[in-house]
């Protein structure tokens, strides 16, 4: 299990290591030591916005993702719109 410890987060950005992005938080624990966090977890995603009068359910069923380790058709739509 990963150590747990307590910190600030000062900056955030992103590298792509091996073709995958790869999360780096900057920050400083509670005792003033400079951290590094990397958190090569992250799923990359992005939102779309619909113009008005569009058909949402009918776009999203056409919508499918394509990666080199797996396929995936978007079936369901939240929106707290």
């Amino acid at each position: 299990m990963a150590e747990k410890i307590q910190f600030f987060p000062l900056d955030v950005t992103y590298k792509l290591i091996d073709d995958k992005p790869v999360i780096h938080l900057f920050g400083r624990t509670t005792d003033n030591k400079q951290v590094l966090i990397l958190d090569d977890s992250f799923e990359p995603y992005f939102y779309v916005i619909p113009k008005k009068g569009i058909d949402l359910r009918e776009k999203l069923e056409k919508i499918t993702v394509e990666r080199e380790d797996k396929t995936a058709k978007v079936t369901r739509a939240n929106s707290g719109l």
